[in-house]
């Protein structure tokens, strides 16, 4: 397990000296409130023309009138969430990866070079995003279907994402580090995991859990009930809660990942 703490040691520089690598997952946020700010600026003139017309088909008229439309946007966060990491989130984790392939090769931290240099293609890390998270709905939709509603079925589908996430988690820094196209990718990165499946599990479960915890605290029914309670204005602050603990959670889990990877290599070699 001494890989493990070693890779949480350097995972936890991410917040000191390595504090560039925070880039990566800043532009993934910047593209998140981007999305999120098409929601804010739908009932206001000159954009309810255009933004307001497909969310009243969706979602009916309230939700483009005070208070419904504070709720809606924290409602709307899941959905706008899971589009931008296929779409940037899966390509701000492989420049993330190419970035800590850097510290461990002595080099200079540069979003740039990671981008032109280390290895990066949209297409097939994208495309491996979009598997992995097609995979995991694909098998919670499964689960629930055929468990009965209760707290045991809850916990065999949280185990059963867990599982498949670990078996994915390694997929990205596989295509970034050795250059697999993303099907090979993938099967390169489950027989990392199956390699090293308690050590992986670890570095993916913790920051899993945490957000799994806050979307259960914060769910979209509470949160209408805070909102009841104290002020409408309170959902603007849990989408901003919300997109910190996500991509705290995403940085600690593709950084940790990546330097489990560069530190099983180098035991490899040995």
């Amino acid at each position: 397990m001494a890989s493990l703490w070693r890779a949480v040691s350097l995972t936890a520089r991410l917040f000191t000296s390595q504090r560039m690598l925070w880039q990566p997952f800043l532009l993934a946020a910047a593209a998140e409130v981007l999305g999120l700010m098409l929601i804010w600026l739908a009932p206001h003139p000159p954009f309810s023309a255009l933004l307001a017309p497909p969310i009243r088909y969706v979602a009916g008229e309230a939700v483009l009138h005070y208070p419904a439309h504070l709720w809606f946007l924290y409602h709307a966060m899941r959905r706008i969430h899971l589009v931008m990491a296929v779409l940037v989130g899966g390509y701000c984790s492989a420049l993330a990866c190419a970035m800590v392939r850097q510290t461990h090769d002595g080099q200079a931290l540069s979003l740039r070079q990671a981008r032109t240099q280390g290895g990066v293609h949209y297409a097939d890390v994208t495309l491996i995003t979009l598997a992995a998270w097609l995979a995991m709905e694909s098998v919670s939709a499964l689960l629930a279907r055929v468990l009965p509603r209760a707290a045991l079925s809850f916990t065999v589908v949280l185990g059963a994402a867990l599982a498949l996430q670990t078996l994915v988690a390694c997929a990205i820094p596989a295509a970034v580090y050795e250059q697999l196209r993303w099907p090979r990718a993938l099967a390169r990165g489950a027989r990392e995991a199956c390699r090293h499946p308690l050590r992986i599990f670890l570095m993916v479960a913790v920051p899993s859990l945490v957000v799994i915890g806050f979307n259960l605290i914060a769910s979209e029914h509470q949160v209408r009930r805070w909102m009841m309670l104290t002020a409408p204005e309170i959902a603007l602050c849990m989408v901003l809660i919300r997109l910190v603990v996500h991509t705290l959670a995403d940085a600690v889990l593709t950084v940790g990942v990546a330097h489990l990877w560069w530190l099983h290599r180098g035991s490899q070699a040995c």
